[in-house]
């Protein structure tokens, strides 16, 4: 490879695919996500069915709850790894952008020609301007919610969810037993527990 500066083409043509690539690793992202929702919805509308009928299988409800927190365990791995890679490709547009308008005044040009590098100032003032009067959604919006790290937090919730289901399906007693969802077995067993 030379050691030669690239051209303003060659620069463009990298700013257009590292920002292809970055709208890709977001598309994929939320359609995985899908994907791991409606799996995890299913396992949860299933148990709540089979629960609300009175003829859970214990055995089947210790599984699926497991299965549950299995599948949030890599839903969470799944959207991390989704936000590392759009991370790199945002890395390299804020590069290709500070290649392409050396000359651009971040302050003042920023909203312009610096839509990934522009400085956090800039941006949340433009944003801040454009909310002004728009009060609890202003506010909502001006927090800087990353849309790409919410299924990261989603899936942790649902795997905390799974996995104090799963626990309700088994017995704490002087022998281990996948009872399924006995009424408040596991709660008795943690109060006495913590009593003695």
């Amino acid at each position: 490879m030379s050691q030669e500066q690239p051209t303003p083409k060659e620069l463009e043509d990298v700013y257009r695919i590292a920002i292809a690539a970055r709208d890709f690793e977001i598309s994929q992202l939320v359609q995985r996500n899908n994907f791991f929702m409606v799996i995890q919805g299913v396992l949860l509308a299933s148990l709540i069915q089979a629960d609300g009928n009175g003829k859970i299988i214990p055995i089947v409800a210790f599984l699926v709850c497991l299965a549950g927190f299995l599948v949030s365990v890599l839903q969470i791995f799944m959207a991390a790894g989704a936000k590392f890679w759009q991370e790199r490709w945002e890395y390299a547009v804020e590069i290709v952008e500070g290649k392409l308008f050396p000359n651009a005044e971040p302050l003042t040009n920023a909203e312009l020609f610096r839509l990934f590098s522009s400085p956090r100032k800039a941006t949340n003032a433009i944003v801040k301007r454009r909310m002004k009067g728009k009060h609890l959604v202003g506010w909502l919006v001006t927090c800087r919610f990353s849309p790409s790290r919410l299924p990261i937090y989603t899936a942790i919730v649902f795997a905390v969810i799974w996995l104090l289901l799963w626990l309700f399906t088994f017995t704490f007693s002087s022998e281990f037993a996948i009872t399924g969802f006995p009424q408040g077995e596991l709660i008795y067993h943690l109060i006495r527990r913590f009593q003695n």
